[in-house]
């Protein structure tokens, strides 16, 4: 039995074969061997070469402890257009005599376990995506986390979140229609309740697994801050003990994984490049104090000092200095600006050329030169009578 949503609630209904058939939930997170070590899904970074390289210190023994992702793919573009999906996704071996010879992506022998993730929001692109890579991959994940512009332009991703009931029909259709299942990761919203109503909505559709982003939507870039591990915890403590989750956020080192799992609860913890350059949080904070602090005014160094944390930690709170932001080009000069800048530099070199042509004429400079002492000594004695002739007005 699967369900389906009337009115915001979850109503069960009846299902076709395939997923009735097929593992679901903890089952199938078992067969695939209860992997908590996860490698996000990363947009032009986690292709076949990425796992590979990642699954290679591990011993082949102990791979199904490693679950991989696909980047993000365009469900829509990937259903229409061949050359996109040659591009991205090659799990047969081009011109061979076997039409299923594998090869790179989702090879049985070399890169599974394998979760394919697409954005979507149309179920019937999203399907006809999905039934492509189904037959070389162990489940496929619909991205409800990207908070990106080019997400909201296309209408995907975390910009889904308010449409709930559309989120619950791209899951399901996949949960009915396809012989492998579907998961999904989203972000968390501003609330407990919120974000508890959230998860329950995509388990209701169909989903075997839910990863949890914690943060929400709006953290990014220079918002970007920590994850926040609580949150994931109430859902944990609130949903059904069967349910099989995923946690993202603040994993940045081996170590953290378990920290992850110890305090939300998570059956995996997902693994993505964070930029810390390959640096412990311990490393950033011992770093910082290296640091000079700065001309007053001009860094903000000195504030990051006081609270103790690496910059990614208290950028939401502490806005860079607009010379510091310049400098890291995070911002730029507008184009008012930049004409008021290049109309300025135009004039000073106006008034250097003819400084340049007064000094060259034996004049120099407008302003600079001093007068002869006769002709100053005028200019006091015309100076002192105009302030005499003030004083007496003053003086009626």
């Amino acid at each position: 039995m699967a369900a389906t949503q009337e009115n915001g609630a979850a109503k069960p209904t009846s299902t076709p074969s395939t997923a009735s058939s097929k593992l679901h939930g903890r089952e199938f997170y078992e067969s695939i061997g209860k992997p908590k070590f996860i490698v996000a899904p990363m947009v032009d970074q986690s292709e076949f070469a990425w796992r590979m390289l990642t699954r290679s210190f591990i011993p082949a023994s102990e791979q199904s402890s490693l679950l991989a992702y696909t980047p993000m793919f365009h469900a829509r573009l990937f259903a229409q257009d061949d050359k996109y999906r040659a591009a991205h996704f090659q799990a047969v071996r081009p011109a061979s005599e076997s039409k299923e010879e594998p090869w790179l992506d989702g090879n049985p022998s070399i890169d599974r376990p394998l979760f394919v993730q697409f954005c979507a929001n149309d179920p019937e692109y999203l399907l006809e995506a999905a039934k492509k890579v189904a037959p070389y991959c162990d489940a496929v994940d619909l991205n409800l986390g990207c908070p990106q512009g080019i997400a909201r332009k296309g209408r995907y991703g975390a910009f889904l979140q308010e449409d709930q009931d559309l989120i619950f029909r791209l899951i399901n259709t996949l949960h009915r229609e396809l012989p492998i299942p579907v998961t999904a990761k989203i972000r968390i919203l501003e609330t407990e309740e919120k974000t508890l109503a959230y998860a329950r909505n995509v388990l209701a559709a169909g989903a075997s697994i839910l990863t949890v982003h914690g943060r929400r939507r709006e953290q990014k870039g220079h918002l970007t801050g920590t994850a926040d591990w609580k949150m994931l915890r109430f859902l944990r403590d609130n949903l059904p003990p069967e349910t099989v989750m995923f946690a993202n956020g603040n994993i940045l080192q081996g170590g953290d994984v378990d920290k992850c799992l110890e305090a939300t609860g998570a059956d995996g913890g997902l693994i993505e490049y964070e930029r810390t350059g390959g640096k412990s949080y311990e490393d950033e904070v011992r770093e910082l104090y290296e640091k000079e602090d700065g001309p007053e005014g001009e860094s903000s160094v000195p504030t990051q000092k006081r609270c103790k944390r690496p910059w990614w930690v208290v950028q939401p709170i502490i806005r860079p200095l607009p010379s510091e932001a310049m400098a890291k080009g995070a911002i730029r000069p507008s184009k008012k600006d930049l004409k008021a800048g290049e109309n300025g530099q135009q004039q000073n070199q106006k008034e250097e050329k003819e400084k340049e042509s007064s000094q060259a004429n034996g004049d120099g400079a407008k302003g600079e030169t001093t007068p002869h002492p006769a002709v100053a000594e005028v200019q006091l004695t015309e100076q002192a009578k105009e302030i005499a002739s003030r004083d007496e007005l003053v003086s009626g």
